[in-house]
């Protein structure tokens, strides 16, 4: 539990390895290890409160992003298929309807003709762009039908997407800008992002939040479909 709950706040998933094989009796596979706890937990009242909620979602989210399955997937309640890792400072996130993303990264806005300035490319500024967000969750799943995607969601409290917003993907050598709403089909506060092997990412609203932990795509086994790990990052104002 300890172990999930650093690599949640850290996303050293290296240094979540280590501590795992210390800790567990030599020779055992970790992420089997992980998985096997959480069905444990799963099955008795630790799973009665939100805090053991929270924990076994961190569990969840390590052990299938190598693939792995427990009795926990099913014993868990509804949210947790949804695979939102939450960071330990965040509240529980209530997603759209639409959580499933699809692939391909959101474009810039583009300038229209009748536009006389570069400051009207950008969707117009509404009173959230003074608020200051969190980010609420962040999480990875594997899905052979969408890989190397990252899904993001700004909504209030409520659920309601935000649309409008800028957010920027920042990795080694490079970053990307891209804005909330611009797939209403999605919901008004969705955008995404194509992910691409060998790079770290870093997540933000760019003036408006902190910056997120780093993470990856990577390989990943669903239902036997070797493909691609993709993520879900959720932001929330603050005020």
């Amino acid at each position: 539990m300890l172990v999930a709950q650093a690599w949640s706040a850290d996303g050293d998933r290296a240094r979540a390895m280590e501590r795992l094989r210390a800790a567990i009796p030599y020779g055992s596979d970790p992420v089997r290890h992980m998985a096997d706890m959480a069905c444990r937990l799963a099955s008795t009242e630790f799973a009665d409160n939100s805090a053991g909620l929270r924990t076994l979602r961190k569990m969840q989210n390590f052990y299938q992003m190598e693939g792995q399955r427990s009795c926990a997937d099913s014993l868990l309640p509804a949210l947790d298929s949804a695979a939102v890792l939450l960071l330990d400072s965040s509240p529980t996130p209530r997603p759209s309807a639409t959580l499933a993303p699809p692939p391909g990264k959101t474009p810039m806005p583009t300038l229209t003709p009748e536009l006389k300035s570069a400051a009207a490319a950008v969707p117009t500024p509404t009173e959230t762009s003074v608020r200051r967000f969190e980010l609420a969750g962040l999480g990875a799943h594997c899905d052979a039908a969408w890989p190397a995607t990252l899904a993001v969601y700004v909504q209030e409290g409520d659920g309601r997407g935000i649309e409008g917003m800028a957010l920027r993907v920042r990795w080694r050598g490079g970053e990307d800008r891209f804005y909330s709403g611009l797939k209403p089909e999605r919901g008004a506060g969705y955008a995404d992002f194509a992910m691409e092997g060998g790079r770290r990412y870093v997540i933000d609203m760019p003036g408006l939040s902190g910056a997120s932990p780093e993470f990856e795509t990577g390989s990943c086994v669903d239902g036997g479909t070797e493909t691609m790990r993709s993520w879900r990052a959720l932001f929330r104002p603050v005020n």
